[in-house]
């Protein structure tokens, strides 16, 4: 497995970007939550919604849940880069807390 690190933005709390992950195109869609303040994921592709509402928490396989055929065959986990363990701020996903895709293909 390779890892690398998905570039997520410091600077706005509702975004999409469109990534490769083990040569599949998929949008990732980030939204903050105000009310519980929590970073939430969706994940789709050309053909549509796979997941969405994934609550983004420090050190839980983030798609290990989705039973989409669709999803992503890698693992995407949040790592706190601090070693605290804290869940990331509307500002703190993409620096103090990194999202990590573990990449099935070399």
């Amino acid at each position: 497995m390779t890892d690398f690190l998905i570039p997520t933005r410091t600077d706005v709390d509702n975004y999409t970007m469109e990534i490769d992950l083990d040569g599949a195109e998929y949008t990732l869609g980030f939204r903050w939550n105000f009310r519980d303040s929590f970073w939430y994921l969706s994940v789709s592709n050309s053909d549509g919604p796979i997941a969405s509402g994934i609550k983004i928490t420090v050190g839980t396989s983030l798609l290990q849940n989705v039973p989409h055929a669709d999803k992503p065959p890698g693992e995407l986990v949040a790592v706190d880069t601090s070693g605290a363990d804290a869940e990331p701020a509307i500002n703190e996903l993409g620096d103090r807390v990194q999202l990590i895709y573990s990449a099935t293909t070399e």
